[in-house]
């Protein structure tokens, strides 16, 4: 084996370790050495891939960012379920279903709002599926609004995000009340 192919299996083997040990305990409860036992790569070595456990959150973070909206982007692309059926199906595409407790799973939130650059990927990954969300909304004559792209992608965005200007997770019962209003309008037809 070539020494770049070991560098990059080596690599993906912290990664997925300490993917596993995020998502089972959380990222404040997971050490370093931890890691290490895990990916059966020493502790000393793993420094040589990440600067300090900060740099290896945001690796990971970002994968099952990516992960998450590219298994919801495919949702979305999937022709064989009605438009309605597939955006409904959407939230339980998440690679963060294998999150193993709330606690875990709020803190992993949390660090993904509280740092600029997972936020940014956030932001540029919700564009993207809103964008994908609209054009095939609109090829599937779902979405007839004469309303432009860029205003439909300002209100879900602001739907997402109405959370975090409360202070608070909104109310999974509230958000599904918005989304029919979204959908349907006022009259509800």
């Amino acid at each position: 084996m070539k020494r770049e192919e070991l560098k990059e299996q080596n690599r993906t083997k912290i990664i997925e370790a300490a993917k596993r040990l995020f998502l089972a305990q959380g990222i404040q409860k997971t050490s370093v050495r931890q890691i290490s036992q895990e990916s059966g790569i020493s502790y000393v070595t793993m420094y040589k891939y990440f600067a300090d456990k900060e740099a290896l959150v945001q690796e990971v973070l970002t994968g099952l960012i990516d992960t998450s909206f590219a298994d919801a982007q495919a949702t979305i692309k999937n022709s064989s379920q009605p438009f309605l059926q597939r955006l409904q199906a959407i939230p339980n595409t998440s690679s963060l279903g294998a999150i193993t407790s709330q606690a875990s799973y709020e803190e992993l939130s949390k660090t993904i709002e509280t740092t600029p650059k997972l936020r940014a990927h956030v932001r540029a990954k919700l564009d993207g599926l809103f964008t994908t969300f609209i054009q095939i909304g609109r090829r599937d004559g779902f979405i007839t609004t004469p309303a432009s792209d860029e205003a439909i992608i300002t209100i879900l965005t602001s739907l997402v995000y109405y959370g975090d200007a409360n202070g608070h997770e909104p109310d999974p019962k509230q958000a599904e009340g918005i989304v029919n209003v979204l959908l349907y309008g006022l009259t509800g037809k």
